[in-house]
């Protein structure tokens, strides 16, 4: 068996949920996290997935000082 890395990539776009929240860990990494509300389907059928979104590192504390509850977002990774 061949052993390794599963890599993912994703994109999804909705409307945050709450504010983003900036910190900084122990070690001085800046993180920002916010909550992307993903609606899928119509009418009766449509359901709402709520994803955690974190972004590490540079650019962190000033995009947590832009993104604000009920923006619409786009994120890939």
């Amino acid at each position: 068996q061949q052993k390794g890395c599963l890599m993912l990539k994703t994109f999804l776009a909705g409307r945050l949920g709450r504010d983003a929240e900036h910190r900084t860990t122990q070690g001085g990494t800046d993180l920002c996290s916010f909550a992307v509300a993903c609606d899928v389907g119509f009418g009766e059928s449509k359901q709402t997935y709520w994803v955690d979104v974190t972004k590490w590192g540079k650019g962190a504390q000033g995009l947590a000082g832009i993104l604000r509850k009920g923006s619409a977002v786009a994120v890939s990774g």
